[in-house]
């Protein structure tokens, strides 16, 4: 994806920069699943539901991302 390099190409990527990395996927993820929901002009549609369905799900990627973050950065403990 756009703006992140995947951690399996730089393996000397420290945990910010993972973390880094798979917010910056989730926030195009989030982009591109918006723009494919405006898209769309059946509101009954599968896959309209589908759409929202996987933007929710990457919407919630995206906090626990960021949580991930602050635990590593220590603003936090992991639960």
């Amino acid at each position: 994806m756009p703006g992140s390099e995947p951690p399996e190409s730089n393996e000397n990527a420290n945990s910010n920069e993972l973390a880094a990395s798979l917010q910056a996927d989730f926030r195009v993820l989030i982009t591109t699943l918006a723009q494919q929901i405006a898209l769309q002009d059946d509101p009954d549609s599968t896959v309209l539901a589908t759409l929202w369905n996987a933007k929710v799900a990457a919407e919630q990627g995206l906090r626990l991302s960021e949580r991930l973050a602050k635990a590593i950065h220590g603003d936090e403990k992991p639960r």
